[in-house]
């Protein structure tokens, strides 16, 4: 039951951390860091981990390149899957989105000869609402109220679950 009761109490940040896209059997998870909150002027990693249904994806195997756009410019197209994370399913970009918006991040690939995994081109929305300083901590309390509000919903959620448990409990005992 306690089991059960954690796995629910994580599964909201779960749920609000990570973006998912697919095209056929391929699935891309999408992590923005730091807190899935980017802010301007510092740097941001995307982290992405790529899921294949058909288990035949490989990074070297594959022409695969990232690309960021937003507010009219391209700020990032750089190949991904070389060097050292070449032989994974997982990579990292760094990224330094230059002022505020919505920013499209495509994530596109192509199988090398000799590969046979499905082909796909994926685009995930990412906002920038926080303004960062240069070389400096980002400032935003927007940001430090929607983290604080998401908090507080997910202990309400908590203290529901067991006052909801407690009672199942205690009805429980009664009947024998």
């Amino acid at each position: 039951m306690w089991g059960l009761l954690v796995g629910l109490l994580w599964l909201p940040a779960v749920s609000l951390a990570h973006t998912y896209a697919s095209d056929g059997p391929i699935r891309v998870l999408l992590h923005t860091d730091p807190d899935d909150n980017p802010p301007t002027h510092n740097p941001t990693q995307l982290d992405f981990s790529v899921f294949d249904d058909t288990n035949q994806f490989l990074g070297s195997r594959c022409n695969c390149a990232v690309t960021v756009t937003g507010n009219g410019k391209t700020i990032l197209k750089q190949a991904i899957f070389t060097g050292k994370d070449a032989d994974k399913n997982v990579t990292t970009v760094p990224v330094i989105f230059p002022q505020l918006g919505t920013y499209t991040v495509n994530i596109a690939g192509q199988p090398k000869p000799g590969s046979d995994f499905h082909a796909f081109n994926l685009n995930y929305k990412v906002p920038v609402n926080t303004e960062g300083s240069a070389g400096g901590a980002a400032v935003g309390a927007s940001s430090i109220l929607a983290n604080g509000l998401k908090l507080v919903g997910i202990y309400a959620l908590a203290a529901i679950i067991i006052v909801a448990v407690v009672v199942m409990s205690a009805r429980s005992g009664r009947k024998k």
